[in-house]
């Protein structure tokens, strides 16, 4: 149960961000090009996410992930995914 709120919380979290992103984007593309524009949404999400990382780790919160195995180790690659799916 815990597990669920907290995943309600971080995807209202992530819609509020969004929202508040539209109309600030809009103002800035009055001055800044697209594809600059761009660079700095990117620029963002990377520094969210480092920031993320470096708090997960501190506070030990994060899984050890487990590696693949031969059998999932096909489906690992996008090529051979476009592959099988057509």
């Amino acid at each position: 149960m815990k597990t669920k709120k907290l995943a309600t919380i971080y995807a209202i979290v992530a819609a509020a961000l969004y929202a508040i992103n539209v109309p600030f984007s809009k103002l800035l593309l009055g001055y800044v090009k697209p594809t600059m524009m761009a660079a700095f949404l990117y620029l963002g999400a990377g520094s969210g996410m480092f920031v993320y990382s470096i708090v997960a780790k501190a506070t030990r919160k994060t899984a050890s992930a487990e590696s693949l195995t031969k059998k999932e180790l096909p489906y690992s690659d996008p090529t051979t995914m476009q592959l099988i799916v057509s």
